[in-house]
């Protein structure tokens, strides 16, 4: 038997129909020839990038109010072919401490030509879990998330899809109050192509694009008790101040005792008992009785 030059391919793009022939003839069969056609793969690069979303939010740890949250994603094709893309999209609907995100998807750039699958509910109780390694694909912080997969029929090269996954985060009300801590929701979009027919030159790392949310949970400074407890302490702190002043004598005049406060002092005036009499003026000396003259 003779056998055909099998053909060279490079990555298995440009390869030909391999066909043998056999010349080991005995008369009985005829002239045999094989041919067998090997699938050619087209290089394409479809990447997935997370536009601008909302990456933090700050909510009441007493009564959690409603926020807008918002995850955008592009779908491109670098080229060189157009390709078929299909996105798979897993979002966080229900996280940590019974928040709920309200999610809805809206298509922007040729949505006619995308078609959607309804939302699927991927797996529950995830937060209750503590998985020995970190999870580092698929949605995070969440005990339900759900996987919406999209088809795009044709994306050309040079050309892009955006995805829009909009909704309220809120919390039931049930009266509870919560501490303050952080949470994080994190969704992710990854991009698929028909293997059969294309190969991805773009890194693994540019198939599939995440963004994360982070919640803080808030406790507001309640200031009556610290000034209640201000005030009391003020008003202890000043008794306790006015009786060591008053212990160390702080509050008695020490003035210098005037004469008539002094003991055994002689009176400035009057008689000699004491009784603030006026003395009576001295007699005249030498003065002589006129009829006495001669």
């Amino acid at each position: 038997m003779e056998q055909a030059r099998p053909c060279c391919c490079q990555s298995v793009r440009g390869c030909h129909p391999d066909t043998q022939h056999s010349q080991n003839e005995n008369g009985t069969l005829a002239d045999n020839a094989a041919t067998q056609k090997l699938p050619v793969l087209h290089p394409v690069g479809v990447v997935v990038t997370g536009l601008e979303s909302s990456t933090y939010v700050s909510v009441s740890s007493e009564m959690p109010e409603r926020h807008a949250i918002a995850h955008r994603y592009q779908v491109q094709n670098l080229g060189p072919p157009t390709v078929p893309v299909a996105v798979t999209f897993e979002l966080p609907i229900r996280a940590e401490l019974g928040f709920i995100w309200d999610v809805s998807v809206n298509l922007s750039g040729g949505e006619q030509e995308f078609t959607c699958t309804p939302p699927l509910t991927l797996r529950m109780g995830i937060a209750a879990q503590t998985p020995k390694e970190p999870v580092t694909r698929g949605c995070l912080g969440a005990s339900v998330c759900t996987r919406v997969r999209c088809q795009v029929a044709s994306l050309a090269r040079g050309e892009s899809r955006r995805f829009n996954f909009s909704g309220e985060l809120y919390r039931p009300e049930d009266g509870a109050k919560l501490e303050a801590r952080r949470l994080q929701l994190r969704s992710e979009a990854a991009v698929s192509i028909d293997e059969t027919k294309y190969f991805q030159i773009q890194p693994e790392e540019f198939q599939y694009s995440q963004i994360t949310t982070e919640v803080e949970l808030i406790s507001h400074f309640n200031p009556v008790p610290v000034i209640i407890g201000s005030s009391i302490g003020g008003i202890l702190l000043l008794v306790v101040m006015v009786g060591l002043l008053y212990k160390f004598g702080f509050f008695k005049r020490n003035r210098p005792m005037t004469p008539e406060e002094t003991p055994g002092a002689e009176p400035v005036s009057g008689d000699p008992q004491g009784n603030g009499a006026p003395p009576e003026p001295p007699s005249a000396q030498g003065s002589t009785d006129p009829e006495g003259v001669s």
